[in-house]
């Protein structure tokens, strides 16, 4: 199911739009800076490396969206051919690398089918961190000094996909500086090397607006969705379980050591709002590696390999009720969104829209970045000039979910009052998909 969904402009997410936009712009300046700063409503706290990337795929695929969803499908499937590298690498059976790469793929199309085939960047970042360890456990017996060079380049590279992925970095030094001091070095100073020129770049490209869009970026933080998050570091106790049953050696030290500390980083994450669980997808990937070597230690190969998959096991049957489901609906709601499409597109000026993939298709620009904007009002911007904007129409229509009690409602994309301040300044005129609402101005007193 989210194969077919490629070619077809139904909005996933909200960040298919968010990263459409800016790999847009990234190829064409003219539609607005890749960092516009504070002066306007639109924000970016991703660093730039995947909108030049998904770019340049766009103009290949004609679409950016699409590219991005394409980008993304193929960098899930390598991430689970990377893990099954590594595996083997740390001294792993053949048969269970494999088993580790399946896993994490079964583990990511059921349990964050919303990250499969999506524009966004997650797991093309994840599939070149892990390319990196590759090339690194690759040039390590023998030592070959261009080859940890390649590898600490691609470490860096996925940190300017996204800069969160800190886990497995981190676990590679401790491992390499607990085991072979001279590659450590080397690893180490060719990471700094290569971080202090991609900074470079990035700051004479984009100057103090990159620093503070992406290093100083705010968001409210709640160490409650840490623990209402548990759930899905839950689904993962069976693969660390049998991860558990690793025995410590040279070689997996590297994966035990992964795992402890992606799980935590990827809970102490999901305090921040608007972070999902693709947060502990590192986490997902080290007891993915751990399982596989641990399956390779183990004489019982049979129940330690069903125990690690219980999870899959439970959820297939309902996960292939529900793709069916959405197969039967698929060609209706594609109707669907090309309709409320072709309404924006009709909607004079410019077009605030939440679902921001729907605006994109529509050809209207980017004029309100409804998450960051509306973290920023929740920790302390300013609310008037925002404000002043929605009462006196300068948007010619706004898009977004309006599900009941919208009005009262007060989330981390529009904190009251904006639902209010909307709600009294535009009236909605047509209906899409998953309650979405085109609202034009209402007709002002005389």
């Amino acid at each position: 199911m989210p194969v077919l969904t490629i070619p077809r402009h139904i909005p996933l997410t909200y960040n298919e739009g968010w990263n459409g936009y800016f790999a847009a712009r990234a190829m064409s300046p003219a539609l607005g800076p890749l960092y516009p700063g504070d002066a306007t409503l639109v924000s970016n706290n991703y660093p730039p490396l995947s909108f030049y990337l998904v770019g340049l795929a766009g103009r290949l695929a004609g679409d950016p969206i699409v590219a991005g969803r394409i980008v993304a499908l193929l960098a899930l499937l390598a991430s689970g051919a990377l893990v099954a590298v590594i595996v083997r690498q740390l001294g792993g059976r053949p048969r269970w690398a494999t088993a580790a790469g399946l896993i994490l793929v079964a583990y990511a199309v059921i349990f964050a089918g919303q990250y499969v085939a999506t524009d966004d960047p997650q797991w093309l970042s994840h599939a070149v961190m892990l390319g990196g360890v590759t090339t690194l456990l690759a040039s390590l017996r023998p030592m070959r000094v261009p080859g940890i060079a390649a590898a600490a380049a691609l470490v860096v590279a996925a940190l300017f996909i996204k800069h969160n992925l800190l886990a497995l970095p981190a676990a590679t030094t401790i491992w390499l500086i607990a085991t072979d001091r001279r590659a450590a070095a080397i690893w180490c100073a060719c990471g700094a090397v290569a971080a202090v020129i991609a900074a470079a770049l990035a700051y004479a490209a984009f100057g103090d607006a990159v620093v503070d869009s992406v290093i100083h970026h705010g968001r409210v933080y709640d160490v409650t969705r840490v623990v209402k998050s548990s759930w899905s570091t839950a689904l993962m106790m069976p693969l660390l379980g049998v991860a558990l049953l690793l025995k410590w050696r040279r070689d997996t030290a590297l994966a035990l050591l992964f795992v402890a500390i992606a799980l935590p980083f990827g809970l102490i994450q999901r305090g921040g709002e608007g972070v999902s669980y693709n947060a502990q997808f590192e986490a997902l990937i080290a007891v993915s590696i751990a399982v596989g070597l641990a399956l390779s230690q183990v004489q019982r190969t049979g129940p330690v390999l069903a125990a690690a998959l219980l999870p899959v096991t439970i959820m297939l049957p309902f996960y292939a009720v529900a793709q069916a489901s959405a197969l039967a609906t698929l060609d209706a709601r594609t109707a669907s969104w090309d309709a409320i499409e072709t309404r924006i597109a009709a909607a004079p000026g410019p077009i605030a829209c939440e679902l921001l993939a729907a605006c994109f298709w529509a050809g209207k620009p980017f004029v309100w970045d409804f998450f960051n904007e509306g973290q920023r009002i929740r920790l302390g911007a300013p609310l008037a000039p925002l404000a002043t904007r929605i009462a006196s129409h300068d948007f010619g229509a706004i898009v977004l979910t309006r599900l009941p009690g919208f009005v009262t409602s007060d989330g981390e994309r529009l904190p009251q009052p904006l639902p209010r301040l909307i709600d009294a300044a535009y009236a909605p005129v047509a209906t899409g998909p998953d309650n979405t609402a085109l609202l034009l101005p209402r007709s002002k007193p005389r």
